[in-house]
């Protein structure tokens, strides 16, 4: 989905303000309390040689909510006077103190404990990522 810059200040979207960290309850553990915010990324694509490529230096904005007992991190690309909803995550506790990961919308789920403050889990046969839609040479990915 893509916004204006217009579009997003007329409904409240102040760029300032939008990439402060914004106050979470005492509870909210720092693995999750340091996920939003925005952030210089670049992303690299290694596939086979034919399909690879960069993105530099790109600006991300996450924000971060508590929604049901769970944690919902909605990614943002900036670029320029554009934003770009990415993709969500909705992160919750398990009762045996491992972690589930649900990225979507309807990518994958995965479960793994924390350490070292990040999620070590795997996904295997995940639908393909959305940039690569119109792909016929593969149809799952192992994450």
């Amino acid at each position: 989905m893509k916004i204006s810059l217009a579009a997003a200040l007329s409904v409240g979207i102040v760029l300032s303000d939008a990439c402060a960290v914004h106050a979470l309850s005492s509870s909210t553990p720092m693995h999750i309390q340091n996920l939003q915010g925005c952030f210089r990324v670049s992303y690299r694509f290694i596939e086979d040689g034919k399909h690879d490529y960069d993105i530099k230096d790109a600006l991300e904005w996450i924000t971060l909510r508590e929604q049901s007992g769970a944690y919902v991190i909605q990614h943002y690309g900036l670029f320029g006077a554009e934003i770009i909803q990415h993709f969500n995550e909705t992160w919750s506790l398990l009762s045996d103190g491992r972690w589930q990961q649900d990225v979507g919308p309807s990518r994958y789920t995965c479960v793994s404990e924390v350490r070292m403050g990040q999620l070590h889990c795997s996904s295997p046969g995940a639908p393909k990522p959305i940039r690569d839609r119109g792909r016929e040479d593969y149809d799952l990915l192992n994450r």
